[in-house]
């Protein structure tokens, strides 16, 4: 990967060393915390060997299947599958894991699955479209649009390809680096509900909490609670961190990510939805610099030591060079380091 941001030299590091920083990635669900966790590995741990970069496969086949799968039963619930790929859709609906709970991607499956992606009058591609009216993960286009690829006995996956595939952060996970006689302790915590009551054993001695948010989701409710905002309970749930007296002197970063999706969506629907009541008091329409900042002004006005200092960071996380100068920053502008 090319110095973009004249990185300087990292390695793992076990020993003591003169500086020792914490960081802490909170955020609610597939916000890309944990995105953001293995960019950072990318780009200062040891290189990923093709056996490591192996082990990421039946993740991503696991997303591409279950996009698909996903697609197929909800997007198409107001659309309805024409009988013209009945066939193929019955036999994707039909695939099963097996005894060890990993999908078995054949080329036969994905052809079928390549087939109905590219199908020539797009009905796929339409209920694809939709999937804010559904829980889709945001890679889905990116893994179907290579599943042949996926299929091979030879595929091993890109740190792209990595970045992309989402899993869901189970427990506390952490990384040490060290870049410049700096040692960095980073520190990754499962982002959904039933995952957040592990937060409070990692907030002692934090040196930056960097919290992250997805800023595609705001025109998405909840899985099982469709009628709250996803990007409300991020607001939510960052008023809750931010105000713990164990952040009372550390750098918080609030990384605004996904911006490309967001900067897509906002360009043709409002942040303001009357019919499910979300965000009511915005008046900036399709406008992004508007919308944006509204989103700011709301995370900030949570937090109720108005003299704190909150850095906001336009981020996207599975953009390498992006994460880089995220890091750059933080260790110049904001740790001073």
């Amino acid at each position: 990967m090319g110095n973009c941001c004249a990185m300087p030299a990292c390695t793992e590091s076990s020993i003591e060393e003169e500086k020792n920083v914490k960081l802490l990635l909170l955020g609610t669900a597939a916000s890309g915390k944990s995105t953001l966790f293995k960019q950072l590995d990318i780009l200062c741990g040891k290189p990923w060997s093709r056996v490591k970069r192996k082990e990421y496969c039946p993740a991503i086949i696991e997303n591409t299947i279950d996009a698909i799968k996903i697609i197929l039963s909800n997007g198409f619930r107001t659309l309805g599958i024409p009988a013209a790929l009945q066939a193929r859709a019955s036999l994707i609906m039909g695939i099963e894991k097996d005894v060890y709970g990993k999908y078995n991607l054949t080329p036969q499956i994905a052809t079928a699955i390549e087939s109905l992606w590219g199908e020539p009058g797009e009905l796929v591609k339409q209920a694809f479209e939709n999937c804010t009216e559904y829980q889709l993960c945001d890679s889905a286009d990116h893994f179907l649009d290579k599943v042949k690829q996926l299929s091979s006995a030879t595929y091993v996956p890109e740190p792209k390809d990595i970045c992309y595939s989402q899993v869901p952060t189970l427990d506390i996970h952490e990384k040490t680096h060290t870049v410049s006689d700096v040692q960095y302790t980073v520190v990754d915590v499962g982002g959904q509900k039933d995952q957040r009551e592990k937060w409070i054993r990692c907030v002692k001695d934090v040196d930056a909490l960097l919290f992250t948010v997805d800023m595609g989701a705001y025109d998405r409710g909840l899985a099982g609670n469709t009628t709250y905002n996803q990007l409300a309970e991020a607001m939510d749930v960052f008023g809750l961190i931010v105000n713990l007296r164990y952040f009372k002197n550390t750098n918080v970063i609030l990384c605004l990510n996904k911006v490309d999706l967001f900067g897509e969506r906002i360009a043709t629907k409002d942040l303001r939805n009357e019919e499910k009541h979300w965000f009511q008091d915005y008046e900036g329409g399709c406008d992004e610099t508007a919308a944006r900042q509204y989103i700011v002004n709301k995370f900030l006005a949570r937090c109720e030591d108005k003299s704190k200092k909150i850095h906001v960071r336009d981020t996207l996380a599975t953009s390498t060079r992006n994460i880089e100068h995220l890091f750059n920053d933080l260790r110049t502008n904001i740790l001073d380091l």
